[in-house]
């Protein structure tokens, strides 16, 4: 009669584990910089929102004269 063992090497596991770990920290990497470009995204969105509000304020507000306008105007956009 013959013995035969059926499933994983202890050798097997351990790459198994490393090749899973190894994953995981890629798509962890991956993940983290798709999140700071979300910040970045939000960041020069909200830029350009006060862009466009300066710009169409300009003439409306105060009249247009000839000149330089500058200022700081909320969370420390220039």
């Amino acid at each position: 009669m013959k013995h035969t063992c059926r499933g994983f090497s202890l050798l097997e596991v351990l790459v198994a584990f490393i090749i899973l770990s190894l994953a995981l920290a890629v798509l962890m990497r991956i993940f983290s910089g798709g999140l700071g470009n979300i910040g970045a995204a939000e960041h020069y969105s909200r830029a350009v929102a006060i862009a466009e509000s300066q710009l169409a304020a300009a003439g409306v507000e105060s009249p247009l004269t000839e000149g330089e306008n500058a200022g700081e105007v909320e969370n420390g956009y220039r």
